[in-house]
């Protein structure tokens, strides 16, 4: 799976399940999109559903925008690969 891929499914969690909102961007913050700290825990457990993995709250809190999540997900599912 590439990152346009993970992308695209991450940005289908943020709009069906936490945001009001059309799109979301790459350089997106959890600041920017209003995101309060049990949204943040739900679209984690979200996104690990999706994806079939595990992120660590260290992981989870290095993620300061949508970019770095992209990225950490691309990580873990090479990662098991």
């Amino acid at each position: 799976m590439n990152k346009d891929e993970i992308f695209l499914k991450i940005e289908n969690i943020f709009i069906r399940e936490f945001l009001d909102v059309d799109d979301v961007k790459l350089e997106d913050t959890r600041g920017s999109l209003g995101l309060d700290s049990l949204d943040e825990l739900e679209m984690l457990i979200a996104t690990e559903d999706e994806f079939n993995i595990e992120i660590a709250d260290e992981e989870a809190q290095a993620c300061t925008t949508v970019a770095d999540l992209v990225a950490l997900v691309e990580a873990k599912i090479n990662s098991k690969n």
